[in-house]
């Protein structure tokens, strides 16, 4: 039985999954299910979105055959962001390790399970000190290491994360016109940031 472990809003969460049911627990923190809901986007029809692709895209209908139920997590827009500045000419292991990085340098402990300790994602003014630019490239995040230093500022700047959700409710133009005044974040960054939160 595979069980996923994961930190999400500065809870410690356990996932399972069975043919009909995701199956949680919190093991530290307190989240509504509700939250829970919306990281999975559990509220997206995949069904009519499946066959509505399907009809337009014959590579996709044939994916989906295998991959049923696969959907974009909305994750929360600061760990998404800084996640995809990450991601610039990267690979998901080395991506997965700099998150890991942030957070642990500069999130929060949320608790020790297992023999392993978890750690929040980092508030934005913590990524926005003077000095991190310098601990990142220490810690191997090279060029990025600048981007995710004067970005943190610039949101700050702009309203922190409540800009950053506002987001949100533009429309998909004005929300990337946004994105794009960030460094280290061009259109495709911009477009996947969006996708995903």
């Amino acid at each position: 039985e595979t069980i996923f472990v994961g930190v999400i809003n500065k809870n410690l969460l356990l996932f399972k999954q069975d043919e009909q049911f995701l199956h949680y627990s919190i093991e530290h923190g307190h989240m509504e299910e509700e939250k829970i809901k919306d990281y999975f986007n559990l509220g997206v029809d995949l069904e009519s979105l499946y066959k509505q692709w399907s009809k337009v895209d014959p590579i996709f209908n044939d994916i989906s055959v295998n991959y049923p139920g696969v959907r974009m997590l909305r994750q929360h827009p600061v760990e998404n962001l800084f996640s995809f500045i990450c991601s610039a000419n990267n690979n998901i292991q080395r991506i997965s390790g700099m998150v890991e990085n942030l957070a642990k340098e500069y999130g929060s402990k949320v608790c020790e399970f297992q023999g392993n300790e978890y750690y929040s994602f980092p508030d934005i003014d913590k990524l926005a000190q003077t000095g991190v630019e310098a601990k990142l490239r220490e810690l191997g995040f090279g060029y990025r290491a600048k981007y995710i230093e004067e970005s943190a500022g610039k949101i700050l700047q702009l309203g922190g994360e409540e800009w950053l959700f506002s987001l949100r409710k533009m429309d998909y133009q004005e929300a990337k016109q946004n994105l794009l005044q960030l460094s280290g974040i061009g259109p495709k960054v911009a477009d996947c940031i969006l996708l995903m939160s």
